[in-house]
């Protein structure tokens, strides 16, 4: 078990092991079939982890968006998840953490409920930074790169850069520039 504290909420996970055929569907839809709708298969796989429609219209946007490669990783991997979480209601929402593969561990994209309030721009941006910082697994490119500055960067190349409201890692003196 693990107790962490992600933003205001309280953050427990249980994790366990089970085999990729023990895995119900609901949870791991797996990679798209051959011969299958792309756009489906999108839609099925962002399903699978978000009700809200307005939430699921934005991630799907940007997950839309991905390279293929990306998105194929993503689906493909029964280490991957996406959970929403509201620090706004009393106790805070439980995530599902996907359990670690060999070699490979899990990954978790947690996304805020908030982001279906706030200008689609900054939900993409966010959502787009959140899904650089899984394939990057919360690792710069290089050894030297900072996290940060790194999913800024791939969120970027992917057609959602930091909104210019926010303010620069840069301006912190203790973080890395971005280039």
């Amino acid at each position: 078990m693990a107790d962490a504290n992600l933003g205001r909420a309280p953050l427990i996970a249980i994790t366990g092991q089970a085999g990729r055929e023990q895995i119900h569907k609901e949870y791991y839809p797996g990679p798209a079939k051959e011969g299958r709708n792309v756009v489906n298969a999108v839609h099925d796989f962002i399903a699978t982890w978000i009700d809200d429609l307005v939430m699921r219209e934005r991630v799907g946007y940007v997950f839309s968006a991905l390279p293929e490669g990306v998105q194929q990783e993503f689906m493909g991997d029964p280490g991957f998840a996406i959970g929403i979480y509201d620090t706004g209601r009393r106790g805070g929402s439980p995530l599902l953490i996907p359990c670690p593969q060999p070699a490979r561990g899990s990954r978790l994209v947690a996304l805020e409920r908030s982001l279906t309030a706030r200008s689609r721009a900054f939900a993409h941006y966010v959502i787009a930074h959140e899904f650089a910082h899984a394939l990057l697994r919360n690792r710069g490119r290089h050894p030297e790169e900072d996290p940060e500055v790194a999913a800024d960067s791939l969120a970027a190349a992917w057609g959602f850069p930091r909104p210019a409201t926010l303010p620069l890692l840069g301006a912190d003196p203790g973080r890395n520039r971005l280039v």
